[in-house]
């Protein structure tokens, strides 16, 4: 989705729409899936984000829809957020702070390690979504103060890259409900599992209510080879 309205060769659009495989930072949407998702009744729609500069054109994340109308962004972090969610990551290079010193930081390589599991629960007419992420982790670069041939260290560095996603997820997911109630993950079409009829669905008015919802996120993250990263 360019936010400048001008033309683009197609070939830089196929380039886009790949991106997906390899960064992690636009979900490969075709205009097929669009068509079908924005007329969707359990969920909302999303398209690629792009900037579009004299000759260039930029990958910016996801374009975010309510009904039929484009009503924010996310960025490029939001969408590694987004494919985790929805299962199709393939693998993305994500750098966190050092656990060990302020000016340094660690770069990791995450994938899913199994499908993540989401439950949507209504609460006194409030959504109530637990989500459960497997991922697996290969640290590529470690910065000056990072010792890997400490166990521990290894396990620092586990456990706050666990908290450090945990909360870039949680701020993607509130940001879409409270900031757009734009339900682009499905869980309306979760809780339509539980539903027997469409009318028992249809009490909830989840499209309304969205916006009220409360997150809890539970990330498992393994590293796992710790013998392959460059010690910078």
């Amino acid at each position: 989705m360019s936010n400048s309205g001008e033309n683009f060769s197609s070939r830089f659009y196929e380039y886009i729409v790949n991106s997906a495989d390899y960064t992690g930072y636009s979900e490969k949407i075709t205009f097929e899936e669009f068509a079908s998702k924005i007329n969707s009744p359990y969920e909302d729609c999303d398209a690629i984000y792009t900037n579009v500069d004299n000759q260039s054109i930029q990958n910016a994340g996801l374009a975010i829809f309510k009904n039929d109308k484009m009503v924010g962004t996310a960025t490029a972090l939001d969408s590694i957020s987004h494919l985790i969610l929805t299962n199709e990551l393939k693998e993305s290079l994500i750098t966190i702070p050092s656990p060990f010193k302020n000016d340094d930081f660690i770069d990791l390589e995450i994938k899913n390690n199994k499908n993540s599991r989401i439950n949507v629960e209504m609460i006194n007419n409030t959504p109530f979504i637990t989500t459960d992420i497997f991922l697996h982790a290969n640290i590529k670069t470690s910065g000056k103060n990072f010792d890997y041939t400490n166990n521990e260290n290894i396990k620092i560095v586990n456990d706050y890259a666990n908290d450090y996603i945990e909360k870039i997820i949680l701020n993607y997911l509130y940001k879409l409900s409270k900031d757009y109630n734009a339900d682009i993950i499905g869980f309306e079409k979760i809780l339509s599992k539980k539903c027997l009829t469409d009318s028992e669905l249809k009490k909830y008015q989840f499209n309304k209510v969205f916006k009220d919802s409360y997150f809890k996120s539970n990330v498992n993250l393994q590293i796992e080879s710790t013998n392959l990263f460059t010690k910078e």
